[in-house]
């Protein structure tokens, strides 16, 4: 896209944070945790099937061997000609 625009000297930095502790281990629990309720309303899981994918989310983020990893974000930058 950028070269397309006409631009030059692209530049590209791909990231993508890893954990192995701390509280950024657990946004993905944090963020099914708030999920719940539309989640069961909608019916794509019981209650109980929620808690339970729930619960084994948490106890894969409490075992300090497991690492995980936010989302990769891609960052482009270019200048005008």
């Amino acid at each position: 896209m950028l070269s397309s625009a006409g631009l030059t000297d692209i530049r590209v930095r791909v990231v993508q944070p890893a954990f192995l502790d701390g509280p950024h281990k657990h946004l993905q629990e944090i963020s099914m945790a708030k999920q719940r309720a539309a989640v069961v309303a909608a019916g794509v899981a019981s209650a109980e099937e929620y808690d339970a994918a729930h619960a084994e989310l948490v106890t894969f983020t409490a075992d300090p061997t497991t690492l995980v990893a936010a989302p990769r974000m891609i960052q482009a930058w270019a200048r005008r000609p």
